[in-house]
């Protein structure tokens, strides 16, 4: 306990080997040794428990600035009853009783002389562990209600996905649309007789179709993206080449009533490029347009009974985001070869073998008749996907808000209840809303930036507005640690956000860490302590 005394209307620390003239408390110091003789009731002598460490304070003074003659404090009041006097100058005499002049100064105790009665001031206890857990549950319920503004940039996440997706469908309807590759097929019209309801002799027209017995394509897809204003769109061209062999039987040319023909295996004609040909007995058939599909005459003397015809097939086509095939229960082998270093294999069937690398991957797919036999309408292919799209990357990095908020604001609130520092709720909910702003400003950077750039600047922007807010309210160095631990935090999402596989997991073992970080800090610390006495 150091003892102070006021004497000819003057203040004066009882500190040995000293002169009064150098304990003498100026520059604010004298007026808080009054004003706490004033409202505690004392006389003209008042006994500090004065230390750098905390023992539940009951004023707190923070270091402000610092020079050769002394240094400078804030005054906070943990007492039932607020101080007016904030700023104090405090001399180096305080080398003598702590050393040198700490960061901060923790008053525990209160001690002086009321109408000959030795009183001591403590601290309100049961109130301030109340205004303790109130405190934490109202930070809890901020937590919860910053969600809103989350759940409004999420609905914002969305408009701007539709807007995108409204953007392919218009460059699909103008490209050529999503390209399906089937089996080709040797059409032999014919006729078979039968009567009316009259019992009048009629002729029925219908089509042989005769499907590729075994089809091997090979495509060559060359990826790349168009732009419409803020928005990206892969499409390709691709390079197809198809051969086989058509098998008859001895009946295929009975009652022919037309010409024989071979029709293009796909679904749509938009994106072709040039005119596809069809070789058959090493000459070439062009295709033209018949009613509403593409087709290649062929002559008669090319079909024959009980043989196998071979053909092949070639055309060049434009397509957008997908490129599928449907074997229809034949034998089907098919070859990918392409530009794009992220495709995403889907369908019934995956592919046998691949080798994707940074530039670009090939694929081959093997599937017989027996494993379409059971299946109807089956079909398998690539999707030139643009790999976890601004949107999508977005969305994930908003799957951990929660998480991201109550970590910043439950840290700042341990700070509070182990310095005994003062921090007003409007702060708290001006930092959550600071943390939730990083998601617009990622969403609407990242439209026109990379996601890693646009991360990295929100990041930036939001970590260094906080940083200058921090310092502002804690007035420390405190300030400082919470700046780099919150630019650490986005790093490390940032990370996760990055991995493919794994994320779950070190996501876990941080926050394991960061409890136990916590448990560390906060196992000295009565902050919920029921004990009404003080030692």
């Amino acid at each position: 306990m150091l003892r102070f005394f006021k004497q000819n209307e003057r203040w004066y620390a009882d500190v040995p080997n000293h002169t009064l003239e150098e304990n003498e408390m100026v520059a604010g110091a004298d007026l808080l040794l009054d004003e706490l003789c004033s409202k505690c009731g004392f006389r003209n002598e008042i006994l500090l428990d004065i230390d750098v460490s905390p023992a539940d304070p009951l004023i707190t003074l923070r270091q402000i600035e610092h020079d050769s003659c002394g240094a400078t404090y804030s005054v906070t009041s943990n007492m039932k009853f607020d101080l007016d006097t904030k700023i104090v100058w405090i001399c180096n005499v305080t080398h003598d009783v702590l050393g040198e002049h700490p960061e901060v100064i923790y008053i525990n105790r209160i001690q002086g002389n009321l109408l000959n009665t030795n009183t001591t001031m403590e601290p309100q206890k049961t109130k301030k562990r109340s205004g303790i857990i109130g405190k934490g549950l109202m930070v809890l319920l901020i937590a919860c209600c910053l969600q809103i503004p989350i759940l409004l940039v999420k609905g914002l996440i969305e408009d701007r996905k539709e807007l995108s997706y409204t953007v392919q469908t218009e460059l699909s309807t103008s490209w050529g649309g999503l390209l399906d590759v089937n089996v080709p097929e040797l059409c032999v019209p014919f006729y078979v007789n039968s009567t009316d309801k009259d019992g009048k002799a009629t002729k029925e027209y219908k089509v042989r179709k005769i499907k590729s017995s075994a089809t091997a394509v090979n495509v060559n897809a060359d990826v790349e993206v168009l732009h419409r204003s803020i928005y990206e769109v892969p499409v390709y061209r691709a390079d197809i080449k198809m051969a086989g062999t058509f098998k008859t039987n001895e009946s295929v040319m009975d009652n022919r009533s037309g010409k024989v023909y071979v029709t293009l295996p796909i679904n749509t004609y938009k994106g072709l490029e040039g005119y596809p040909v069809v070789t058959i007995d090493g000459k070439e058939y062009s295709f033209s347009v018949v009613g509403d599909e593409l087709r290649a005459i062929i002559p008669e003397n090319h079909i024959r009974p009980n043989s196998l015809i071979e053909f092949s097939l070639a055309f060049r086509s434009k397509g957008m985001e997908k490129l599928e095939f449907s074997p229809l229960g034949t034998d089907y082998i098919v070859n990918v070869t392409s530009n794009h270093a992220s495709p995403s294999f889907k369908g019934d069937f995956l592919p046998s073998t691949r080798d994707v690398t940074d530039e670009g991957f090939d694929a081959r797919w093997e599937v017989t008749a027996l494993n379409t036999c059971n299946a109807y309408n089956s079909s398998f292919g690539v999707d030139f996907m643009v790999t976890a799209d601004q949107y999508q990357q977005t969305e994930r990095s908003m799957k951990y808000s929660f998480l991201f908020v109550i970590l910043i604001l439950s840290a700042i609130f341990l700070v509070e209840s182990i310095t005994r520092s003062k921090i007003n709720i409007v702060q708290y909910i001006v930092t959550g809303l600071s943390l939730c702003l990083f998601y617009l400003l990622l969403l609407s950077i990242s439209e026109y930036l990379s996601f890693g750039w646009a991360y990295l600047i929100a990041a930036a922007m939001t970590t260094g507005a906080l940083g200058g807010y921090f310092y502002g309210f804690l007035k420390s160095k405190i300030a400082g640690a919470f700046t780099l631990a919150t630019g650490i935090l986005y790093g490390f999402i940032y990370m996760l956000l990055q991995m493919e596989s794994g994320g779950l997991l070190c996501g876990s073992l941080a926050l394991f860490v960061i409890l136990c970080v916590i448990m560390y800090f906060t196992r000295k610390q009565g902050v919920f302590d029921s004990r009404e006495s003080v030692e």
